[in-house]
């Protein structure tokens, strides 16, 4: 924008970008770990090898675009650093719109994408049973995409396959259990009036988050919840049983008896209510590429298991 001393540059990582980020008291995890991989590459040549070509200073950001927004010294929108950046962000958005190419500002060193990646090493037994089409291809979505929002949103739909059938099993032994009544019959109208409020009442009542932990409540018993949740959590800090804020709510898993399914089922709807929705002023959600991503890695094992767990306990005997 020459009239009003206006630049946009987007260009790989300058020498200068690079020094800047490493000339610090604690480099970024995944910062460090780009380093390491080109030292790696230079350590491990054979002693016969032809020297590698010199390699540039700002080569360990190789693969890292830069966009410089410069203005002109009595420009209004050069004063601060939030009005530079949605000036970039206006300009990577025209990019996009007019080449097809997604760019996006990152504001982390953290991954933006994470593979689940393997997470044992045992010898499986040929197949006993068989399991259902649908949650398979979710499954095997979920560990076959570097998107983490995805990963998490393909493993919940596991848990929701069974949100009606679980939902009408309780129905279904409420009214069971008001039809065997002694005094029963179809000939009373209050005992008919007192059926249809049951199932009145059970619709009313059905939102996704009860219904979430009714599918938990019924594939789940307590002590293997609560069994793999404490495993989990030894590795892992106490992660889930101490108090953490995961996307802007204070949130931890209580293992008693009378809390656990609520409490896990709270957990989850409240991640997927995060990724899923983008309301405005809405403080609850999740924003891509803004380190979040790590918060939803260290979620994602809890959804691993149970949707693992339901698939194999929904099987069929070949």
């Amino acid at each position: 924008d020459v009239a009003h001393g206006r630049r946009i540059v987007l260009s790989p990582a300058s020498t200068l970008f690079a020094l800047s980020q490493i000339d610090c008291d604690d480099i970024p995890t995944d910062l460090r770990r780009i380093i390491t991989l080109i030292r790696v590459r230079l350590r491990h040549q054979p002693p016969d090898a032809a020297p590698l070509p010199a390699i540039p200073f700002n080569a360990i950001l190789n693969r890292v675009l830069t966009i410089k927004v410069s203005t002109s010294t009595d420009d209004s929108l050069g004063r601060t650093c939030h009005k530079l950046q949605t000036l970039a962000e206006a300009a990577l958005f025209h990019i996009a719109y007019g080449q097809g190419i997604g760019l996006s500002l990152s504001l982390s060193w953290e991954r933006a994408y994470y593979r689940l990646g393997l997470r044992r090493d045992s010898i499986v037994q040929f197949p006993l049973r068989t399991y259902t089409s649908e949650l398979l291809a979710y499954y095997q979505l979920a560990f076959g995409s570097d998107s983490l929002i995805l990963a998490y949103l393909a493993l919940y739909k596991v848990l929701e396959y069974f949100f009606t059938s679980s939902s009408d099993r309780v129905l279904h032994q409420k009214m069971t259990e008001k039809l065997v009544e002694p005094d029963f019959s179809h000939t009373k109208s209050k005992k008919l009036q007192e059926l249809a409020k049951i199932v009145r009442v059970h619709d009313n009542k059905s939102d996704e988050r009860k219904l979430l932990r009714t599918v938990l409540e019924h594939y789940f018993d307590i002590q293997e919840l609560r069994d793999w949740i404490q495993e989990f959590d030894l590795g892992n800090d106490c992660y889930l049983t101490n108090e953490r804020d995961v996307f802007a709510e204070r949130i931890k898993v209580d293992t008693s008896d009378d809390q656990i399914y609520s409490s896990v089922a709270n957990r989850i709807y409240h991640i997927r209510n995060a990724l899923v929705h983008n309301k405005e002023g809405e403080v609850s959600r999740f924003v891509p590429f803004s380190g979040q991503e790590a918060i939803l890695f260290r979620e994602i094992p809890l959804l691993i298991f149970l949707a693992e767990q339901i698939i194999i306990k929904t099987g069929k005997d070949i």
